[in-house]
């Protein structure tokens, strides 16, 4: 298997698994602070899972791995903070 396709799939499941425990989180009656401390740690959780297969099946290197997964959550945090200041503007 190519280690791209590999690391993409990966990616993609904790993303997947990523938004839908946020949602079920949203939708559920843990405080609002709470919920906000949840989210970074389930991000690291779900990739964590995900980029581990790949890595025990010896497909990917553990440094392709961390490389990949760290610049996926420098571009997620990226975008998080140009949405927020974003939305400061606006008000």
């Amino acid at each position: 298997m190519d280690p791209n396709f590999a690391l993409m799939q990966a990616m993609f499941i904790a993303l997947a698994g990523w938004i839908a425990t946020c949602y079920r989180i949203v939708h559920s009656q843990i405080k609002p602070e709470t919920r906000r401390l949840l989210v970074v740690p389930l991000w690291f959780l779900w990739m964590a899972l995900a980029l581990g297969g790949p890595i025990f099946q010896g497909v990917v290197s553990a440094q392709d791995a961390l490389s990949t997964g760290v610049s996926f959550s420098l571009g997620m945090l990226l975008v998080l903070f140009m949405r927020r200041a974003n939305t400061r503007k606006s008000r």
